[in-house]
């Protein structure tokens, strides 16, 4: 029959049929009530199939939720949850060796580690996001830290890594829970060797200049005996250098960083040395060697520009020989 428009007072038998299915709450069609070999899904009708599919959409989600949390790697010993201020400092290491990023210790201190690992405490400093992994998927921040367990068991050491943020190539300060725990490890303790980036940052990234000012500010702070801080010094060859198997193996675990390691500083010669006896002249002439100076930002030899002198008097009272730490 033909639906009148609403207000002419009267109304089709087919209107009143659907009204009241709609006040049932159902739905249903006469004839669906007829057939009992219907599926539920489908005698519900469009009520019925909205109820049934609220659900197990929660339940999607739910699976959803839970197969991002398992790309997160199970907490380690001094994992993000307890690598805070105030949490307990590992007393059987002697060595504390502290990096800006997974894989900075592998590249710069792999042969080190290779034969003192089972000495030492390593700390990843600002090993969370978003740095230059801007726009890419929480799992990259995740598949680092995977890695950097995978190398912690290959080669013996106790890892520790921090909540900081990796601001990429843009110059700002650590964040403040990884400063400060940085400050508890190293003053916390009588450490017989602290190994960390140096002045210049290898090759001038803002977040290792970060990490080393770190550990220098702690240990001015508590008088720590400078001949006991050594940092990296590396510097490129003229041919590939022969690096140990254990360093090779490390860092072939950072798979997601492999070709950028290989390509980019297989030339590089492992060096660590005693702040004191730290040539910042050729640290700077090596940074500037590799021709990552950038004034609108991103990596820079902070020396650039400047003397000795001048570079000195940014250290606040204790210059990049470390001279004055040990009060």
């Amino acid at each position: 029959p033909l639906q009148t428009k609403p207000g002419f007072g009267f109304r089709t038998r087919a209107v009143e049929s659907r009204e009241r299915s709609g006040r049932a709450g159902v739905g249903l069609r006469r004839r669906d009530l007829d057939m009992p070999s219907k599926s539920l899904a489908a005698a519900a009708g469009r009520g019925g199939r909205l109820r049934l599919a609220l659900p197990l959409c929660g339940l999607c989600a739910l699976s959803l939720l839970l197969l991002i949390r398992n790309l997160q790697p199970p907490p380690g010993p001094g994992d993000d949850a307890g690598s805070v201020a105030g949490s307990p400092l590992p007393p059987d290491r002697s060595i504390l060796v502290v990096v800006a990023h997974p894989d900075d210790e592998a590249l710069w201190a792999g042969d080190f580690l290779a034969r003192r690992g089972g000495s030492a405490h390593v700390v990843v400093a600002a090993g969370l996001g978003p740095g230059w992994f801007q726009g890419l998927p929480v799992s990259v921040t995740s598949t680092r830290r995977r890695e950097f367990r995978a190398v912690e068991s290959e080669m013996g050491f106790r890892g520790e890594y921090l909540a900081g943020r990796d601001h990429g190539l843009v110059d700002r300060d650590l964040d403040a829970p990884a400063k400060e725990r940085i400050g508890d490890l190293v003053c916390g303790r009588r450490w017989d060797r602290i190994v960390t980036h140096g002045p210049e940052g290898e090759y001038g990234h803002p977040m290792h200049h970060r990490v080393h000012d770190a550990v220098l500010s702690a240990a001015r702070r508590c008088c720590r005996n400078a001949d006991g801080l050594r940092v990296f010094f590396p510097f490129p060859s003229a041919s590939q250098p022969e690096w140990t198997p254990g360093k090779v193996r490390a860092l072939e675990l950072y798979g997601s960083q492999k070709n950028v390691i290989f390509r980019n500083f297989r030339r590089w010669q492992e060096r660590i040395v005693p702040l004191r006896e730290y040539d910042l002249e050729d640290a700077n002439k090596f940074c500037m060697q590799k021709n990552l100076k950038n004034p609108k930002g991103g990596y820079f030899c902070r020396m650039g520009g400047t003397t000795p002198a001048e570079f000195e008097e940014s250290f606040d009272g204790t210059n990049f020989r470390g001279e004055g730490v040990g009060c």
